[in-house]
């Protein structure tokens, strides 16, 4: 629901469409562009024949709308996995951030747990892609998060996460189900932030 959602925002976003397919502004335009449109118009575009172009009009402003939505996800999924490529190679001490396929995976893992509020930990250089990856999944579920600023608490290597109940401290098994085990997350005895403000908690430290 939630991917769906974003892709109806990114329809939204070209409501320029279906504003020049609106019939007044149709109308307007041909009376500037053809002045002897006028009595055109009002012989032949009048009743069902009216209808039926305004119809096919709003239709074709619809899918031009979603092809320019899948266009604009395309090209930046396209940019995504190009980008490494032309940065050169990766470093070994860097978090790979999330792949399309373990997000959509950390998706469906993630849909049966009530959202909440949660703190992400990046306290190194090297980890924070692979931070705002981990958010932009929470934030498609609608939790609230707080993510992504270096923490001034030391944190070990590897993912760690804590959590208010057993529910929500299943969420580390469905990170590392959801990336077949590329990911290991270990469990936080002590709550790192206010228990009463986030009820979730994932330190990044260093990659072992």
């Amino acid at each position: 629901m939630a991917d769906l959602s974003l892709f109806l925002s990114a329809i939204v976003a070209h409501w320029w469409a279906f504003l020049l397919a609106g019939p007044f502004i149709v109308d307007e335009a041909l009376r500037w562009l053809w002045p002897s449109a006028k009595r055109w118009l009002d012989r032949y575009l009048v009743g069902q024949a009216r209808r039926k172009i305004e119809i096919a009009i709003l239709i074709t402003a619809a899918l031009w709308a979603i092809f320019r939505a899948w266009q604009d996800e395309h090209s930046a999924r396209e940019a995504a996995e190009q980008r490494p490529a032309m940065q050169g190679p990766l470093s070994p001490y860097r978090w790979s951030m999330l792949s399309s396929a373990e997000a959509v995976a950390l998706r469906d893992e993630l849909r049966d747990v009530p959202p909440g509020p949660i703190y992400i930990i990046c306290n190194e250089d090297d980890c924070g892609d692979f931070a705002r990856s981990l958010r932009d999944v929470f934030i498609g579920l609608q939790w609230k998060v707080e993510c992504c600023e270096f923490a001034l608490i030391r944190t070990d290597r590897g993912i760690h996460l804590w959590a208010i109940d057993d529910r929500l401290k299943a969420i580390a098994l469905k990170i590392e189900r959801s990336t077949n085990g590329r990911l290991k997350v270990d469990y936080l005895t002590g709550a790192p932030l206010d228990p009463a403000k986030f009820s979730v908690v994932i330190e990044i430290g260093s990659k072992p």
